[in-house]
């Protein structure tokens, strides 16, 4: 039942954190083939 409430949280963190590092990429990419 613990684990039920608790499990939620790591899950939204990581998708946030995935998230947020996919538009990381994305401004990186951008920001390289804008010299190129």
């Amino acid at each position: 039942m613990l684990s039920n409430s608790v499990l939620p949280l790591p899950v939204g963190l990581c998708m946030i954190s995935s998230k947020s590092f996919k538009l990381l990429l994305r401004y990186l990419y951008n920001h390289l083939t804008a010299y190129h």
